[in-house]
């Protein structure tokens, strides 16, 4: 395979056998999602989205788990207007990844956490290993998932299981990844996943580059217009929360009462939810 570009927490490969780019996060051991990060994949999405030549982007790890978000010490460092931006930012590459002519692949590996299982979700197919896990421990970090995780998560599988992840233990795993389909396969050992992505960037290379293209497209096209349409409401969600600045503080979490006064005045929430 072909190295290409220079970046400082990717690599990327383009494999001219099937027309398919490789790339690898390669952020220290948890490889968290910075802003640095965010920027260089914004990038290369640009990149891939004017070179309809690509066939597949295929997004993996160096390590064992795809990633683990979002660094808890940067998180408690962000004022509202940063995590705002950064929030942001990782609802602009989902919704990139949504409309790329590529079909996108993740292998997420034994699992990802917080910011980058919303992230996983904006993908095509998600592979992963037979143990592997996705958290969506978000409240457990003073924050919400409003990058993809609330309305992302309930447009892909069904809306009560949704609910139990988000409300209840935060994390979806091996089987329940299968059996809810957000994960396409899973393999057990190193060899069974070279063997998987091999036949299924083959066979991505094999199909009709037009028909590729405008199967997802109209296959993505509600689930866009669905999340354009949530987007106002997830929004006056996020301001809502963000009068609590939990994020920076996990030992006491903010009570309700606290911010009532504030919070009545935001539309969706009523004074009456916070006696």
């Amino acid at each position: 395979m072909l190295r290409i570009f220079n970046f400082n927490t990717l690599l990327t490969f383009l494999d001219q056998n099937t027309r398919s780019l490789h790339v690898q996060l390669k952020n220290g051991e948890n490889n968290y999602i910075t802003t640095e990060m965010i920027l260089e994949l914004e990038n290369l999405l640009n990149w891939a989205h004017s070179h309809i030549e690509i066939n597949s982007l295929y997004f993996s790890s160096k390590n064992e788990y795809f990633s683990h978000g979002i660094d808890p010490k940067v998180l408690e460092s962000l004022d509202e207007k940063q995590l705002e931006g950064y929030t942001l930012q990782i609802n602009k590459i989902i919704d990139s990844i949504l409309n790329i002519p590529q079909t996108t692949i993740i292998n997420i590996g034994k699992g990802c956490m917080n910011f980058a299982s919303e992230l996983a979700l904006a993908f095509d197919l998600r592979i992963s290993r037979s143990d592997a896990s996705m958290q969506f421990e978000h409240s457990a970090l003073g924050t919400i998932p409003t990058a993809g995780g609330i309305n992302l998560l309930s447009t892909l599988i069904h809306p009560s299981f949704a609910k139990n992840v988000l409300l209840g233990t935060h994390s979806i795993n091996y089987k329940e990844l299968q059996s809810s389909h957000l994960v396409f396969k899973q393999y057990n050992s190193d060899k069974d996943r070279l063997k998987l992505q091999k036949e299924l960037l083959l066979s991505l290379n094999k199909q009709s580059s037009v028909a590729r293209i405008q199967t997802k497209l109209g296959i993505n096209q509600t689930m866009v217009e669905q999340l354009e349409k949530n987007n106002e409401i997830q929004q006056s969600i996020f301001k809502a929360f963000m009068l609590t600045k939990d994020w920076k503080s996990k030992k006491e979490f903010t009570k309700p009462r606290e911010v009532k006064k504030s919070v009545s005045k935001l539309r969706l929430i009523k004074s009456e939810d916070l006696q």
